[in-house]
């Protein structure tokens, strides 16, 4: 009983380390901005706002239902605000890494290690693996990067599913009661179950079990199938669960934009995906032993022939490691295991491809991407530091010394190399600070890329940084001139400029590329409605909502267009029918409030500007809209509380200060009235204060 109080506790300081050290590295990522996929799965995701509404969540990504719960949880918590997503992320890192060590130690208690001439030094070695995968540099991609959560969780459910399979299957053996090892055991298929709706990343578990049982678990060949067997059924979650998306006519096309980036060229072929990623290996092996020159957006040519020099070294280099592993696995058990099982978790980045309508394919144009090692960091844990034990315990300079004194090189070793990694890993979150330091790294380190000018330009444009903007869109073009998003994109540069001639042609540009480009072309729409081409605006609209039928901002934007051409009806219709699609929809609020006051339903405006005001509560221009109403209603306390709250917001909102002095000009309070006009006056909005002065004139 003691024993047993006693290994709890030590579980449970190894997490508290875990957790202690891991908040000193990450300590300056909770506050990291949205990045890249973020803005369209997160940000812009109406799917989101209700964690209680589970159809929606599942119809946005069947198989990453998990995933996108628990971001509909953080939402619900917090909003938008960063910090909560960031630190569900970390807390996933360092419970991931707390089960390594878990999973690390139950190894060292199975029959083929306890024998290990290392196997007395289990606690040290499952410690420094949990800790190298905590702090490793490229795991800074899959936690800074908030939808990386989908890699996380997947990681997380995948080693509880092995820890729960390595305990059934010891105690099993070991002869405990029935009961507790078929809960473990189904514990185990759960996990499983739960890592393949994270991300698809838990389709080689099988396969991590048939290598776990071959070097740890041996027995006859029956009762292992028998055990793996149920787990088999984890190769066929994502075809099954596809088919009946399909069968039941869930809108399959959203799921697919949700998982792949258009960028304005063809997919690149499998079999040259498949060549690329020949090479590919050696980077990502670099990037385990030498993390430096880190980058989101690597700049690698595709491969054409397996017999250029390049893919051939490197198919022969993958074939001789392979080799050396096989070789090895009675001397040095733990070193091979690692190697097979780096290449277990690494082989659906080499195969993918080879089957492009796969729904577990990411999109096949990006060849490296940092956060598809991070379980493979294990790997490289195991490797490192079994190997060093094994290389120190076999050198003959220490046959005569003790234990202490032969492994004391290989502690200093790895807490050194864990310190290195931690430092480098605290560096790299700096960069994860924003999206112009991320992409301006990116740039740096790829400027022969569009990607990166693109994303970087799409930054300032969020900051009104312009002119910067307008100089990353047109580098980007000039790069890839068949980029359609860098064509929509510096359009609106020009539109928010006022320059609607060029923003036109750019618009033009990106759906001549793009005929499909359902932005793009409401985003040209605008431009007509500013020229008062109602008829072509609505026909641009039409055709967007034909493209895009889901996309709430397109309905927004043509009830605009209603509005102006007088139609207030249809302009109701298509504010309401952007509310029922994203129902956290503010803007859309707004609108449909106006609506209902220029028709003088007073009740219905004022319940949505009050929902406009409940889901931002940072916007003057509802405050103002919702002061109005009380105006008209005859409550001059609440509209002037509101007025006085839409200048604390906005004290450029020159309409706030013309509409507060027709109030006064009301109650009769000329001094209020003056102090309305030397506001106006202040902000050159000199049309507003003449027009008040002749009110008061005339009254």
């Amino acid at each position: 009983m003691r024993t047993g109080l006693i290994k709890r506790r030590s579980g449970y300081f190894i997490f508290l380390c875990l957790l202690l050290w891991g908040t000193a590295v990450y300590s300056n990522s909770f506050f990291g901005s949205f990045h890249f996929d973020d803005e369209q799965c997160i940000v812009n995701n109406p799917s989101l706002r209700h964690a209680t509404d589970v159809v929606s969540l599942w119809r946005y990504w069947p198989t990453r239902f998990v995933t996108f719960f628990s971001l509909a949880l953080n939402y619900h918590i917090g909003g938008l605000h960063v910090f909560g997503y960031h630190v569900f992320n970390f807390l996933t890192h360092v419970a991931t890494s707390w089960l390594i060590y878990v999973f690390v130690l139950l190894t060292f208690k199975s029959p083929e290690v306890k024998k290990d001439r290392i196997a007395a030094h289990g606690k040290g070695i499952a410690f420094f693996v949990s800790v190298l995968f905590l702090v490793h540099p490229v795991q800074t991609q899959s936690v800074d990067y908030i939808i990386q959560r989908a890699t996380l969780l997947a990681a997380f459910f995948y080693m509880a599913s092995l820890c729960f399979y390595v305990l059934a299957r010891q105690e099993r053996v070991e002869g405990f009661s029935c009961n507790r090892w078929k809960i473990l055991y189904v514990g185990s298929f759960g996990c499983a179950l739960l890592s393949m709706f994270s991300k698809e990343l838990a389709v080689t578990l099988p396969l991590s079990l048939c290598l776990y049982e071959y070097f740890f678990l041996k027995r006859e060949r029956s009762s292992r199938l028998k055990w793996m067997l149920p787990f088999l059924f984890i190769l066929f979650v994502v075809p099954l669960t596809m088919f009946f998306v399909k069968m039941f006519s869930v809108p399959v096309d959203h799921f697919k934009e949700t998982r792949r980036i258009v960028w304005g060229f063809s997919e690149v072929a499998p079999l040259d995906y498949f060549l690329t990623q020949l090479r590919a290996f050696w980077t990502y092996g670099r990037l385990l032993f030498i993390p430096v020159n880190q980058n989101l957006d690597y700049d690698y040519s595709f491969s054409k022939s397996i017999m250029s020099p390049e893919v051939f070294i490197s198919f022969l280099g993958i074939i001789s490691f392979l080799y050396v592993a096989f070789r090895g696995v009675n001397r040095y058990r733990l070193v091979s295991f690692s190697i097979f099982l780096f290449f277990i978790m690494f082989a659906p980045w080499f195969f993918i491809g080879l089957f492009p309508e796969s729904s577990v394919m990411a999109m096949i144009n990006d060849v490296i991407f940092e956060h598809r090692l991070y379980l493979g960091v294990l790997a490289f844990g195991f490797f490192i530091v079994c190997g060093l034990f094994y290389f120190f315990n076999d050198l003959k300079v220490f046959k005569r010394a003790d234990s202490a004194r032969r492994f004391r090189p290989v502690i200093v070793i790895l807490f050194s190399l864990s310190i290195v990694f931690s430092f480098a890993t605290y560096q790299r979150n700096k960069i994860w600070k924003d999206e112009v330091t991320l992409w301006s790294d990116v740039i740096a380190k790829s400027p022969d890329k569009a990607r990166g000018y693109n994303n970087r330009g799409y930054a300032y444009l969020k900051q009104g940084r312009l002119d910067l903007s307008l100089q990353d869109f047109t580098m980007a073009i000039k790069i890839q001139p068949d980029l359609a998003k860098a064509y929509n994109n510096r359009a609106q540069v020009y539109f928010d400029k006022g320059d609607f001639n060029a923003a036109f042609l750019d618009f033009n540009k990106a759906i001549e590329i793009q005929p499909d480009y359902a932005k793009a072309i409401s985003n040209r729409a605008a431009i007509y409605l500013k020229e008062g081409r109602f008829d072509e605006a609505l026909a641009d609209y039409n055709e967007a909502i034909r493209i895009e039928p889901g996309l709430s901002g397109i309905y927004n934007n043509r009830g605009d267009a209603y509005m102006k051409a007088g139609n207030t009806d249809l302009a109701l219709s298509d504010y309401s029918i952007a509310i029922e699609l994203e129902p956290e929809f503010a803007l859309a609020y707004s609108n449909r409030g106006f609506v209902y006051l220029k028709k003088g339903d007073y009740d219905r405006a004022l319940s949505d500007y009050s929902k406009a005001i409940a889901i931002e509560p940072d916007s003057a221009q509802a405050y103002n809209n919702r002061a109005n109403i009380y105006f008209n209603k005859g409550d001059v306390a609440r509209a002037l509380v509101d007025y006085d709250r839409a200048t604390k917001i906005d004290p450029s909102f020159g309409d706030v200060y013309y509409n507060r002095a027709v109030l006064y000009v009301r109650l009769n309070d000329t001094g209020g009235v003056e102090r309305q006009i030397v506001e106006l006056n202040r902000l050159n909005r000199y049309d507003l204060a003449q027009r008040l002065k002749d009110i008061i004139d005339g009254k």
